[in-house]
C-alpha cells in the first residue's frame, strides 16, 4: 500500500495491519489465501466482505490447512485471477480444470454447503471460470439444506470471534502485569478444554474452528515467549509457556521452553523440575541442549546429563 507502482498482491496467512487507510489507490487488486485451519481465517473473511463494501477488487482463496504456505492449486488460482483477461486466456489445463471443480464437488457431497457456495463465488470472480462457477453457486444455493448449513456456518464463527476476543483480552491482562507470581491455571485450564471440545464437535465446521482457536492460542503464546525472552523478561516468560501448557500439555518442547525461562530467571530447582517433565514427555539429549546457554548458566553440563541418563 505503500508503493502506488504495485498493481497486485497475494497475501498468505493474515490481513492488514489497521493502520492504513485502504482505497483503491493503494490497493488495486487482493487476492488472499488462507488455510481453514489458520487462526487469521476468520480476519481474512471479514477483509473479504470489508473490501467488497468499499469496492476493492479482491479474492478469497481457502485450502485445506493452517498457518502454512498455500498449495500449487491456490497460488496458480491467485495469479490467473490477477492476470485474467477474457481476451487474453482461453483455456485452462484440463487437469488443472478438474482439481477446481472436484474440490467444490467434495464439499457439496460431504454438505458442506456454505464452504462450497462460498469457493464457488469467489471463483466467479476470475473471468475464464465464472461461467461454470456461477452455475455451480446458483445450484448449491437452491439445495435444501443450504440456509441451515449457512446459519451453522455463521453461528460458529461468532462464537470463535468471541473465544478470540476473549482470549486476547485475558491474554493481554497477563502482559500488562507488572509481574507474574503464578498462573491462574483453572481459568485457562477451561478455556483449553472448550478449544479441545470445538476440535471434537460433531459439525465439521466447529472442528475447523476449534482447530483455529488452538492455533491462535498455542501461537500467541509463541510470538510472546520469544518477545520476553530476547527481552530478558524471563519470569514473564516462564508463566506465558506455561500458559501454553494448558493448550499443548504432552509438549516436551514446551516443558523445555519453561525450564529455559526458568534458568534464565535463576531458579534452579523450577529449571530442574521442568526439564525433567520435559524429559518425561520424550525431549531427547541434543547438542542444542547441551550448548544451550541459558541452562548452563544455572546447571553444569554433568548435572544435564544425568538427568537424560535417569529417563
Amino acid at each position: 500500500m505503500a508503493y502506488p507502482q504495485i498493481s497486485g498482491v497475494i497475501a498468505c496467512g493474515a490481513g492488514f495491519a489497521g493502520t492504513q487507510e485502504i482505497s483503491s489507490k493503494n490497493l488495486k487488486a487482493y487476492s488472499a489465501i488462507v488455510g481453514d485451519k489458520d487462526m487469521n481465517f476468520g480476519e481474512l473473511v471479514e477483509d473479504n466482505d470489508y473490501l467488497d463494501e468499499i469496492g476493492i477488487s479482491n479474492i478469497l482463496l481457502v485450502f485445506d490447512g493452517g498457518h502454512d504456505w498455500p498449495p500449487v492449486t491456490q497460488m496458480s488460482l491467485a495469479f490467473l485471477w490477477l492476470t485474467d483477461k477474457p481476451d487474453k486466456i482461453n483455456t485452462v489445463s484440463e487437469s488443472f480444470d478438474s482439481i477446481i471443480w472436484n474440490s467444490i464437488n467434495l464439499k457439496v457431497n460431504s454438505g458442506f454447503l456454505y464452504a462450497a457456495w462460498s469457493e464457488a463465488k469467489q471463483l466467479e470472480r476470475i473471468p475464464i471460470l465464472k461461467p461454470k462457477a456461477s452455475l455451480m453457486s446458483i445450484e448449491i444455493a437452491n439445495h435444501k439444506n443450504f440456509v441451515t448449513d449457512r446459519n451453522s456456518f455463521e453461528q460458529v464463527m461468532e462464537e470463535e470471534r468471541k473465544y478470540m476476543n476473549q482470549f486476547s483480552i485475558a491474554f493481554n491482562q497477563l502482559l500488562i502485569q507488572n509481574s507474574v507470581v503464578s498462573l491462574e491455571k483453572d481459568a485457562w485450564l477451561q478455556k483449553a478444554e472448550r478449544v479441545k471440545q470445538m476440535s471434537k464437535d460433531q459439525s465439521v465446521y466447529m472442528q475447523l474452528s476449534g482447530k483455529r482457536c488452538y492455533d491462535h492460542s498455542t501461537r500467541s503464546c509463541l510470538e510472546y515467549y520469544f518477545q520476553l525472552m530476547n527481552s530478558r523478561d524471563y519470569s514473564k516468560a516462564a508463566t506465558i509457556a506455561e500458559l501454553m501448557l494448558c493448550f499443548d500439555t504432552q509438549s516436551n518442547n514446551t516443558c523445555y521452553m519453561i525450564a529455559r525461562a526458568e534458568a534464565g530467571a535463576g531458579n534452579k530447582k523450577r529449571c530442574e523440575r521442568n526439564l525433567k517433565d520435559a524429559i518425561k514427555r520424550g525431549l531427547t539429549l541434543s547438542k542444542r541442549i547441551e550448548e544451550d546457554d541459558l541452562l548452563l548458566s544455572i546447571l553444569s553440563a554433568s548435572e544435564i546429563r544425568k538427568m537424560f541418563d535417569r529417563k
